[in-house]
């Protein structure tokens, strides 16, 4: 059996001390004071900073992080070329804080900018491209925007003078009747007689307010003339009393008695007035009854 024993302090009696067998350990007095070791080690129940970088292999934990310079630009992983940063891989309910939560300021993820509220294209926001769900090819990857049931609030896309493109054709699914100005709203406007006479040049017969928007019309008004004539029948936009060549409804049979003439047509709202406008052929002749149904339908 063999017993480990410490080396003597350099000598005692009957052994005496040989720097050929023992090293000696001690430090010369002033060789390494307490503020020389502070900058070397990390005190870890001290306030301490690294002047160089620091490499934690195992990681760090930390219930906060904060910056050095509050007013100089925060990076994290800039020279990461491969692999996957999780964040928030977080149980239901908890929540992953980033950037001030009082006062509006961005943070940038990729180039995507978030500031408060809004999200925008970090590196050109006044043109710069944004997408979402556009990597979307199953069947079964749907894309909700605003569904709770319980909302009232409006979802407003686009404005200005922009386009909407719409790539599908539209299946809207209705929880309540369409209001004003909501696609699917139907109204039958007031009409403002203006004549009731048909002559043998354009007149306007009758007018209504067609709001902004695309709108399929279902016009009528009856036809009382005083003899054999030919009557054409449409809408325009022109106080002047002049048929818009897309929105006519032209009549082949002469009108000999009461009748009734109709129009169906989508029509571009503007806001302004919309006359119903006649003419007749050969005599003319006297009309009345004037009735309009406007469905909203863009």
């Amino acid at each position: 059996m063999s017993i480990s024993v410490p080396p003597p302090e350099f000598q005692f009696t009957g052994l005496f001390y040989n720097p050929e067998w023992w090293i000696s350990t001690s430090i010369a007095a002033g060789a390494l004071t307490q503020a020389t070791a502070n900058t070397l080690y990390l005190r870890k129940t001290t306030t301490d900073s690294a002047s160089a970088l620091e490499t934690f292999n195992a990681g760090i934990k930390s219930s906060g992080y904060d910056t050095i310079t509050a007013a100089a630009a925060q990076n994290m992983f800039t020279t990461q070329t491969a692999n996957t940063n999780l964040f928030g891989s977080m149980g239901a309910g908890t929540t992953l804080k980033l950037g001030n939560q009082t006062t509006a300021q961005s943070v940038h993820c990729s180039f995507i900018d978030c500031n408060g509220t809004t999200i925008n294209n970090a590196i050109a926001p006044a043109n710069g491209a944004l997408s979402l769900g556009s990597l979307q090819t199953g069947t079964a990857g749907i894309l909700n925007l605003g569904t709770n049931g319980s909302r009232t609030g409006d979802i407003f896309i686009g404005g200005g003078t922009c386009s909407i493109k719409i790539n599908r054709p539209l299946a809207p699914q209705y929880a309540s009747t369409p209001a004003t100005g909501e696609i699917g709203f139907q109204t039958s406007p007031s009409i403002t007689s203006i004549t009731t006479t048909i002559g043998l040049t354009a007149t306007n017969l009758a007018s209504f307010t067609l709001p902004i928007g695309t709108w399929a019309i279902e016009a009528s008004m009856t036809v009382s003339p005083t003899a054999n004539t030919l009557i054409k029948f449409g809408l325009s936009t022109n106080s002047t009393a002049t048929f818009d060549a897309n929105k006519v409804l032209s009549n082949s049979t002469n009108v000999t008695s009461l009748a009734i003439f109709r129009i169906n047509s989508v029509y571009q709202g503007s806001g302004a007035l919309v006359y119903m406008v006649g003419q007749a052929t050969t005599t003319t002749a006297t009309s009345g009854t004037y009735t309009v149904v406007t469905t909203r339908v863009a």
